[in-house]
């Protein structure tokens, strides 16, 4: 080979590279940064695809007690009171939050606690949440959310390091969406692990055993009467074809089709009595079930049977009090995320900042949460004191000289309002 074919080779070999779309960090299954330990498993198989959704979409929407605690989780978030708080003392970063924050509250059918409840919730049960945005003709924000089953592969640089774009499955083609079109946002297993980590993927062993133990017991409670079966009664000879009646009959009856059944001649219908310990435990095994996913999503506190015992009660306050401290620390850490702090691809309050012609590296507000408790405690230690002057416990005379004003600052009043 001469030295000029070899450099036709190394430019062919070169073009072919840029043109190809990288689908890395690959590791054998399926597509860019999934890694999982039942190598059985593939991003198909979890999130699914147009029209059929995976295995995380049923758990999150069709068992009863996953929907009801992550219900629950997406509406304790979504009810917080959120606050975008300037990057410095300058009026231009007050006006950067003002505005970045009107535009959050303004966009079509989301503001700010839809937006916050949203994301978390798809977070938390798909991995990731993935929106594309979008700045209407007449300079309106939108954010357009790509369900995770949409989501066909992530497409790197060349050094897998950075996010180009999505491919998007539409069912009867794939699109194209540009990184600079939308933002990311979720937990990374490790660097371009995009596909992030869904809360609901521990789960995945619990409810698959759920799920069948809770068929096969449907399935033993038609037999608690006997197992059916056929018998020849001696009044006709044996027939083949009676056989096979009585063979397709069952085999409907044990898919649970239900069909009329004709006896032919010399053939009789019964129930043999067995014993069907799997019914008698059906209970036990449920609440097993029940209490492993509990656990799993952090609400263990339904996992005491709480009753008239005063002890009971009593631990099941400390656990709820436990509950509500880590589910506080959980809450940050998604603000860390959705602040971009922790993930570059989740910089959603930089493009917007950079939009309105801010200076994004200087002027990006920070979302947090506006902490009530020292006013709720406040409004409560009022109601407590006025329950103690009203029974006659505590006088008027026994308050401080300028107590109503105290009361009246707590409340918001100041002189001249």
């Amino acid at each position: 080979m001469s030295d000029v074919d070899i450099l036709n080779y190394n430019l062919a070999v070169t073009k072919k590279l840029e043109s190809d779309e990288v689908r890395g960090p690959f590791h054998g299954i399926l597509d860019a940064g999934f890694i999982d330990s039942n190598i059985q498993i593939t991003p198909r198989d979890l999130y699914g695809r147009p029209q059929e959704p995976g295995l995380y979409w049923e758990m999150r929407y069709s068992d009863p007690l996953i929907a009801s605690i992550m219900n629950f989780r997406r509406d304790s978030v979504g009810s917080l009171d959120y606050d975008l708080v300037p990057a410095g003392d300058s009026t231009t970063c007050e006006l950067a939050a003002k505005s970045v924050k009107y535009v959050l509250n303004n966009m079509p059918y989301m503001d700010l606690n839809a937006f916050v409840a949203k994301t978390y919730d798809e977070v938390y049960s798909f991995g990731f949440c993935l929106y594309e945005m979008v700045v209407k003709p007449d300079g309106q924000f939108c954010l357009h959310h790509i369900p995770s089953f949409m989501v066909d592969w992530w497409i790197l640089d060349k050094e897998r390091t950075y996010l180009n774009g999505v491919k998007i499955d539409e069912g009867d083609k794939l699109i194209e969406v540009d990184s600079r079109k939308f933002v990311w946002f979720g937990d990374q297993a490790h660097e371009g692990n995009y596909w992030g980590i869904s809360d609901l993927r521990k789960l995945v062993a619990i409810f698959s055993a759920r799920k069948q133990d809770l068929q096969n017991y449907l399935a033993l409670r038609r037999l608690q009467q006997g197992v059916p079966y056929f018998k020849e009664n001696g009044a006709h000879p044996n027939n083949a074809n009676s056989w096979q009646v009585a063979a397709n009959w069952l085999t409907q009856y044990f898919q649970g089709k239900p069909s009329p059944l004709i006896l032919n001649a010399g053939m009789d219908f019964n129930y043999q009595q067995i014993s069907i310990p799997g019914v008698d435990n059906a209970s036990n095994m449920l609440t097993y079930f029940d209490a492993l996913i509990r656990e799993a999503l952090g609400s263990s506190l339904h996992n005491l049977g709480i009753g008239g015992n005063s002890g009971a009660y009593a631990l099941g306050k400390e656990l709820a009090i436990s509950d509500a401290e880590q589910f506080v620390a959980h809450v940050d850490d998604f603000l860390q995320m959705l602040n971009g702090n922790n993930a570059p691809e989740s910089n959603l309050l930089a493009v917007i900042t950079e939009l309105l012609g801010f200076d994004p590296a200087m002027h990006t507000p920070r979302l947090v949460v506006r902490d009530n408790v020292v006013e709720l405690n406040a409004m409560d230690n009022i109601d407590k004191l006025v329950s103690l002057i009203k029974e006659g416990i505590v006088s008027r005379e026994d308050l401080p000289q300028d107590f109503s004003e105290m009361v009246l600052a707590e409340l918001g009043f100041t002189h001249g309002e």
